[in-house]
């Protein structure tokens, strides 16, 4: 996942400096991202518009993107048609909390970036790791 991560983050640095704020992906955009590059999930590419405004907590510094990006892609990856036949889906969305909560705290972006953000590199850390884990969930689920 850290490679699909780097990536993203290597794109934007394709651009000249003073336009790179306007190709710049937060953390739910990045983290979703990668995650339907790695797992070659095929959906639209408009999907990640749904995740642009998780930048920063929902903009209120609440809901950190790196764990609203994976619950986006939890969804596309283990929802069933019928909204009652969703136990597994359920579960694991359960168990990416907890595993991102025991890694940094919260869920909150105010806590995560008061905590975890790199004064150099910003969320790109928190981004990473959190890829690492969602891989690490993937792989008990057999993905």
């Amino acid at each position: 996942m850290r490679e699909e991560i780097q990536k993203i983050f290597d794109k934007e640095e394709e651009y000249p400096k003073e336009e790179r704020r306007l190709y710049h992906k937060d953390c739910g955009e990045t983290t979703l991202e990668a995650i339907i590059n790695k797992y070659d999930i095929d959906v639209s590419r408009d999907v990640l518009k749904c995740v642009m405004p998780y930048g920063f907590g929902m903009h209120s510094g609440k809901t950190c993107g790196c764990v609203a990006g994976p619950v986006a892609a939890i969804g596309l990856l283990f929802a069933k048609e019928l909204p009652n036949d969703n136990a597994l889906m359920k579960e694991v969305t359960r168990k990416w909390i907890k595993k991102f909560t025991e890694e940094f705290g919260s869920i909150d972006c105010s806590h995560v970036r008061k905590n975890h953000r790199d004064d150099i590199l910003g969320c790109k850390v928190v981004q990473l790791r959190a890829g690492e884990i969602f891989e690490e969930l993937m792989r008990e689920y057999g993905i």
